[in-house]
């Protein structure tokens, strides 16, 4: 038979390591608001890139479209169980600056096409970023920091091969 002391001893580590992690961690708002931005964000991202495939004149931008669509594509599926836990509702749209920017390159064609594809992927990226990095590290929810923390990684290589690409391109992406 147990006494009392290592009765509330075992409690206690029960309550600590037991059921801790069984606890549901509470997204914030805020938490809430940066992953419906990432998911809606992913996706003008995917359907720029779908007219990218279309229409984009070289080599080097048609490899970067494939990568951003799969990139987005496969985080999208990965933030689904995120949504799930943190009671986030669908549908998720694609936001109104990606439905404009999408009709602007909708008109536009060859270079005219690329330079334009090629410095919106610029300044994207470069926007996100810090909204990423922020969540990863003052987000409330480890789920959610988590997903932050990975996409950086995957914002920053875009935004690296974006900028590389503008240059060979002679694409002003400085302002």
């Amino acid at each position: 038979m147990m006494t009392k002391p290592r009765l509330v001893f075992v409690f206690c580590a029960t309550l600590l390591y037991g059921s801790a992690s069984a606890l549901p961690q509470t997204a914030s708002d805020t938490d809430k608001h940066f992953v419906r931005d990432a998911i809606e964000g992913g996706n003008a991202e995917v359907e720029l890139g779908q007219l990218a495939q279309k229409k984009a004149s070289s080599d080097d931008i048609t490899e970067f479209v494939q990568r951003m669509v799969g990139d987005h594509t496969k985080l999208g599926d990965q933030m689904q169980s995120v949504v799930e836990r943190i009671g986030l509702l669908p549908p998720f749209g694609t936001p109104v600056a990606g439905k404009v920017l999408k009709a602007k390159l909708d008109v536009l064609s060859c270079d005219a096409f690329d330079k334009a594809y090629i410095k919106a992927m610029v300044e994207a990226p470069r926007a996100n970023l810090k909204a990423f990095q922020d969540e990863a590290t003052n987000g409330t929810d480890q789920g959610v920091k988590d997903a932050a923390m990975q996409d950086v990684d995957i914002v920053q290589a875009h935004l690296q091969m974006a900028e590389r690409i503008a240059k060979s391109h002679n694409v002003d992406v400085d302002n």
